[in-house]
């Protein structure tokens, strides 16, 4: 496991207009999914894609 369980985690998704939308993400509920989600951001994988 890569995440810090004692962290705060938020995905920050912003749009071309220029806002924002913010998530947090619940490593105490799904840490398997947040670790995943986490590295795969840390890694680059999800930049320029489209929401």
């Amino acid at each position: 496991m890569a995440i810090d369980t004692s962290k705060t985690y938020q995905a920050i998704i912003r749009m071309k207009n220029g806002g924002e939308m913010v998530f947090n993400l619940f490593d105490d509920e799904s840490p398997v999914t947040v670790n995943n989600f986490v590295y795969l951001a840390n890694q680059g994988y999800y930049d320029g894609t489209t929401f």
